[in-house]
């Protein structure tokens, strides 16, 4: 898309499969306002607006914005609009309205001094109606189904390297391997004696590559403790890396609260993340939609035990199996 000089600052494109009233397959924003789209621009901290309406009726609409990062210029980068929150000024999303028209606004509202050129590609969105699989995968994308000890301390079957850390100086009282259980795991524990900081263990994307989660939904996660931590009912925080921006590693931070004893699995919603490095992104989701390193589960601070079944030189244990782990589109 090239915008002109001579051109209007609103000026855009509308992208569409059917001719006849410019329209797309319906979005499907009750099951996911997230939508990813490639653009490669001239330079870092354009904004793009991401305008949905209904093809037969253009009074209703709803429209997001979103910048390029600061560090991306002359290169390919996925942007993440998220229709939870609409642009200021526009109509919020309404369960009643067929969005099947949509358009693009390089640099929108910004008046350019020279033609312009904006290029983009791999428009991504649920579609209404359609199977609970994203555009671009299955339903459920396996991150990691089961774990080997080989190389040592585990790896995932889909061969992601896994491992555990503790604060400094903590003893390790257990580790060991499952993987013929009904709900495989890897596991391992820690004698504590302080709250200061805490423990985790860790899953690489398979292949110690990049797991692609945009589209997805959801993090599902099998992950449960000892008993002595778990009869306290304590929150684990997750937290999920993306690839490296430049020399910075985007990091967002969920939680899980823990329900009972004994093997459980969890399923914690992308929108429930928060950023915790955010590396020149907006939001939680622009993180994510630019994939998945690794997910961390960590114990920290007030949540380590502290109580029970110390061993008489106030170290109590605190430790996790960790099993599956997934992204679903619902």
């Amino acid at each position: 898309f090239v915008k002109v000089a001579a051109g209007q600052p609103w000026a855009g494109a509308t992208m569409y499969l059917t001719a006849g009233n410019k329209s797309v397959p319906t979005a499907g924003f009750s099951t996911s306002k997230v939508v990813t789209l490639r653009v490669y621009s001239p330079a870092v901290g354009m904004k793009y607006r991401l305008k949905f309406e209904d093809a037969a009726d253009n009074t209703k609409t709803i429209e997001v914005d979103a910048t390029t990062l600061s560090t991306k210029a002359n290169e390919w980068e996925t942007l993440t609009f998220d229709f939870t929150t609409v642009a200021p000024g526009t109509a919020a999303f309404n369960a009643g309205t067929t969005y099947n028209k949509v358009s693009l606004f390089p640099q929108f509202l910004v008046a350019v001094s020279s033609d312009t050129t904006f290029y983009f590609d791999e428009l991504k969105y649920a579609v209404a109606g359609a199977p609970t699989a994203p555009p671009s995968g299955p339903a459920t994308l396996v991150f990691a189904s089961n774990y080997s000890e080989s190389p040592a301390p585990w790896r995932s079957t889909q061969g992601g390297d896994a491992g555990r850390y503790a604060a400094d100086g903590a003893p390790e009282w257990w580790s060991g391997l499952a993987s013929g259980d009904t709900t495989p795991s890897f596991y391992f524990g820690f004698g504590l004696n302080s709250a200061a900081w805490g423990f985790g263990g860790f899953v690489k994307a398979p292949g110690n590559g990049t797991a692609a989660v945009a589209g997805y939904s959801n993090l599902r996660i099998s992950v449960w403790g000892n008993d002595e931590l778990v009869s306290k009912k304590p929150n684990f925080t997750v937290i999920m890396k993306s690839p490296t921006t430049g020399s910075c590693v985007p990091e967002v931070k969920g939680n899980i609260a823990v329900s009972a004893n004994g093997v459980q699995t969890y399923t914690v919603p992308f929108s429930s993340f928060t950023l915790q490095t955010a590396c020149g992104f907006a939001n939680a989701a622009q993180a994510i939609a630019t994939g998945v390193t690794e997910v961390h589960v960590q114990v920290l601070g007030a949540n380590v035990q502290l109580t029970t079944a110390g061993d008489g030189f106030g170290n109590y244990p605190n430790g996790l199996n960790i099993g599956p782990i997934s992204f679903t589109a619902n």
